[in-house]
C-alpha cells in the first residue's frame, strides 16, 4: 500500500447507492482508503455507531423519514466527537446554516465535490486533535486526581501556592488541622494560615525565596507557627518543596502539627527543671500553672486523699489565671469522685450537666473534665483535676500529660507526707525532752526543799549536790 494512502472509515446516511458511490470514489480519488457502511434511517444509523468506530459521518440533507437533523442528533446522543458533513442535491443557506449551529462541521453541493477531500482532511485532522486534547486532559485530571487521593489521605496537612503565594490546593488533612474549607482558603494568600506577628517575615521569605537561586526556605524541614480559623495559633513543622505544574510554579508545603511533640517536650522540661530543692508546696503550684498552660485549661486543682477517699484537701487550684485559697471538700456527686481508684477518667463534654450538684463545675460552666489518680505505695493518695469551658476532642495528649506528672505529683505527696510524719515525730520528741527536762528539774527543787527542811531540824541533809559527792569520792 501507498504509504501516502490515510485510512478513513465512513459512515454514509445515505438512500441512494450511487450517490454514496459518488462520494467513496471521490474520497478513493484523494488517496483515502474508505472503508464505509450506508444506513437509510435512525435505527441502522444507532446500529452502527454502535458496532464500530468511525473518523466521519457524511449525511444527505433529506432521506425519507429521516436525514441530516435526525442524524447530527443521533450523533449528539451517541456522545460521539465525530466530523458530521452534509452533502446534499438540495439545502437552503438558511437550513444549512442551522446545520452549521447545532454541529454540522461543514455542507456541500452533490453536484460540485471539489472541496470534499479538503474538508474532510481538515475535519478529520480537527477531531483526532481534538481526541488527543481530550486524552491529555483525562490524564492530568487522573493524574490530580491519583494526587489528590494520595494527599488527602495523609494525617499531615499539604497545601501548595503559586509563585506569588495564592493557595491552589488545600488538602483534607490540612482542612482538618486548620479548621478551613479547601473553597475557603484557595485564592486566598497562604499567609491566612500564618500568626499576624509571623507574616511579614513569611512575605519576605517568599519574595526573597523566588528570585534566589539557593531558597532558605526550599527543602529543608523547619517549625514555624500556624494560625487554625478560630484563632489558635499552634506549633507546626514545615517540608517546602518547589516545583512546576503545566508551565506554572508551585510551592508546595507538607504541614505537620507538631503540638503533641512539643507538649510533652514542654512536660519532661517542667519535670527535669522541677526536680530542684523546692518544697512540695512549690512544687504543686508550679504543676497547676503548668497543666493549665500547656492543656489550655481553665481550672486545674491537685488534691490529697483522706477519709479512705472520700475527701479531698486541695494543695494548690488554680482558676483562670490565679491560685483559690486550698480548701477541704467531699468527693460525693462530683467528678473527682469518679477518678478515684482509677488510673484516668475523662467527661469530654456535658459535665456539668452529669454533676449538676457540684457547685464548683456550675460556678465555672464546666463543660470537658480529665482527671487521674495519684498512686501510693499501691493505694490511691491523690488525684490531679483539668476542667475546661470546651469540650475536650481527642484526648490522648492530655491523658499523656497526666500520666507523666502524676509519678513526680504522688511523689510529692509522699514526700510532703513523710515531711509531716517526721515534723511530727519531731514534735513528739521534743515536748518528750522538754517533760523529761521539767521533770528532772522538780526532783532537784524537791531534793533541795527537802534539805532545808532538815537542816531546819538540825538534822543532816539526806540529798548532796553532784560536785559535793565527787569530792567525798
Amino acid at each position: 500500500m501507498n504509504a501516502s494512502i490515510t485510512p478513513l472509515s465512513v459512515l454514509l446516511v445515505e438512500n441512494s447507492a450511487s450517490d454514496a458511490d459518488l462520494i467513496v470514489r471521490e474520497l478513493q480519488k484523494a488517496e483515502f482508503d474508505v472503508t464505509h457502511e450506508r444506513v437509510a434511517d435512525l435505527e441502522e444509523m444507532r446500529a452502527a455507531l454502535s458496532r464500530q468506530s468511525w473518523d466521519l459521518v457524511i449525511s444527505d440533507f433529506s432521506l425519507p423519514g429521516f436525514g441530516a437533523v435526525a442524524a447530527l442528533d443521533a450523533l449528539h446522543q451517541a456522545g460521539l466527537d465525530l466530523p458530521f458533513i452534509v452533502v446534499s442535491g438540495v439545502i437552503d443557506d438558511a437550513s444549512a446554516i442551522e446545520l452549521m449551529r447545532t454541529g454540522a462541521h461543514d455542507y456541500l453541493m452533490k453536484g460540485n465535490l471539489a472541496r470534499l477531500a479538503a474538508v474532510v482532511h481538515r475535519e478529520v485532522a480537527e477531531a483526532r486533535s481534538r481526541a488527543e486534547r481530550r486524552r491529555a486532559e483525562a490524564a492530568v485530571r487522573e493524574n490530580e486526581q491519583r494526587f489528590r487521593a494520595i494527599a488527602d489521605s495523609a494525617t499531615d496537612g499539604i497545601v501548595a501556592t503559586d509563585a506569588s503565594g495564592l493557595v491552589v490546593f488545600f488538602s483534607r488533612g490540612a482542612q482538618v488541622m486548620f479548621g478551613y474549607s479547601e473553597d475557603e482558603v484557595v485564592g486566598w494568600h497562604v499567609t491566612v494560615l500564618v500568626p499576624e506577628d509571623d507574616r511579614a517575615g513569611q512575605i519576605e521569605d517568599m519574595a526573597r525565596d523566588s528570585t534566589v537561586e539557593t531558597p532558605t526556605m526550599i527543602g529543608r524541614v523547619r517549625e514555624a507557627r500556624g494560625r487554625k480559623k478560630d484563632g489558635t495559633i499552634f506549633p507546626i513543622e514545615l517540608a517546602v518543596s518547589r516545583g512546576a505544574v503545566r508551565e506554572q510554579v508551585l510551592i508546595t508545603a507538607v504541614v505537620r502539627d507538631i503540638t503533641p511533640r512539643k507538649a510533652i517536650d514542654d512536660t519532661l522540661h517542667f519535670l527535669a527543671e522541677s526536680s530542684g530543692p523546692a518544697s512540695p508546696e512549690e512544687f504543686f503550684r508550679l504543676l497547676a500553672r503548668f497543666l493549665a498552660r500547656v492543656m489550655n485549661a481553665d481550672f486545674v486543682c491537685i488534691d490529697r486523699l483522706s477519709g479512705e477517699g472520700q475527701t479531698a484537701e486541695t494543695l494548690a487550684a488554680f482558676t483562670d489565671g490565679r491560685f483559690e485559697d486550698n480548701i477541704v471538700y467531699g468527693l460525693k456527686d462530683t467528678p473527682c469522685g469518679q477518678v478515684v481508684g482509677k488510673k484516668v477518667c475523662v467527661f469530654p463534654s456535658g459535665v456539668g450537666r452529669l454533676f449538676p450538684h457540684d457547685e464548683a463545675l456550675q460556678k465555672l460552666n464546666a463543660e470537658g473534665y480529665i482527671g487521674v489518680t495519684l498512686w501510693g505505695a499501691g493505694a490511691p493518695i491523690g488525684l490531679i483535676a483539668v476542667i475546661t469551658r470546651r469540650a475536650f476532642g481527642d484526648t490522648t495528649l492530655a491523658e499523656s500529660i497526666l500520666n507523666l506528672v502524676a509519678v513526680r505529683a504522688a511523689g510529692e505527696i509522699e514526700r510532703g507526707n513523710a515531711d509531716a510524719a517526721l515534723r511530727a515525730h519531731n514534735d513528739d520528741l521534743n515536748r518528750f525532752n522538754r517533760a523529761m527536762v521539767d521533770r528532772e528539774l522538780r526532783m532537784i527543787q524537791l531534793k533541795e526543799e527537802v534539805n532545808a527542811l532538815r537542816a531546819r531540824l538540825g538534822e543532816s541533809p539526806p540529798y548532796f549536790a553532784a560536785a559535793e559527792r565527787s569530792e567525798q569520792a
